[in-house]
């Protein structure tokens, strides 16, 4: 394999990676947890606001 295909290859691996904590994160945390974040507020708002 050559230099350039292993650095896409590890590179796409570090993307799905991040991209999958990132979902988890705004989406699955969003909607699954609402009601435990609405009870923490930053900035003046409700962190479960959206």
């Amino acid at each position: 394999m050559s230099i350039k295909q292993n650095y896409w290859k590890i590179n796409l691996k570090y993307l799905l990676f991040l991209l999958s904590i990132w979902f988890m994160v705004s989406f699955g945390f969003g909607i699954l947890f609402v009601e435990q974040l609405n009870q923490l507020k930053f900035g003046g708002f409700k962190l479960g606001f959206w």
